[in-house]
């Protein structure tokens, strides 16, 4: 069996501005790194961790950076755990997509599983790539205890699969926060979601869920 501890990144800059982020690289900001502090001493607390895989993008890796530091740690950082490529609305508001493109953004909000983003990825995309990183991992670690650190769009795909949800029942999918923590099971092929999104931790500076 191997335990897989899912972060998502802490609070970026653009989380902050409200900018779709997708695969633009942009840092934590303030409260961000805060929050990756607590989530090292959590981590730290409550678990032996064996090794530390990282989205490549610099809020993911920045997000683990103080358990790598306080653990001795290499981060192993893995483009095939970033977040969902958004295409040419990386960077923009959806109040501004709603004014230029509002059919596409209407597709998304009404069919957001089959929804594929201009220029970049749909959710079955997503889903696929990062499980082929995420057995790759399994492999390696059979026993152990790994950080898993990625993106809210990732896991949201993730967790859709691994509970069998259907696709016109979005609603039933949880929404995990910046720096949250969810303990996965995986043995035989199978991946159990065991804790989903929790952030006790975070001491007042818990973040919702925005897809970036």
């Amino acid at each position: 069996m191997v335990r897989i501890l899912l972060i998502r990144h802490g609070f970026s800059i653009s989380n902050k501005s409200g900018c779709f982020t997708g695969r633009l690289d942009v840092p934590l900001d303030e409260k961000g790194e805060r929050q990756a502090e607590l989530l090292a001493e959590y981590l730290i607390k409550n678990y032996s961790i064996d090794a530390i895989y990282s989205s490549d993008l610099i809020r993911v890796i920045d997000t683990v950076r103080p358990l790598a530091l306080k653990l001795c740690k290499e981060i192993n950082a893995l483009e095939g755990l970033r977040e969902t490529h958004i295409g040419r609305w990386q960077g923009k508001r959806i109040s501004e997509l709603a004014e230029s493109e509002p059919e596409l953004v209407k597709q998304m909000k009404e069919d957001p599983y089959n929804f594929k983003f201009p220029d970049g990825e749909c959710e079955n995309d997503v889903f696929l790539r990062v499980s082929r990183t995420l057995d790759s991992i399994t492999r390696e670690n059979d026993g152990h205890t790994v950080v898993v650190a990625t993106h809210g769009g990732v896991i949201r795909s993730l967790l859709r699969q691994w509970m069998k949800v259907s696709p016109d029942r979005t609603d039933l999918i949880p929404l995990v926060n910046n720096a949250s923590v969810s303990v996965i099971e995986y043995e035989k092929g199978i991946y159990t979601p065991k804790i989903i999104g929790f952030d006790g931790y975070l001491d007042g500076l818990s973040t919702a869920y925005d897809f970036k």
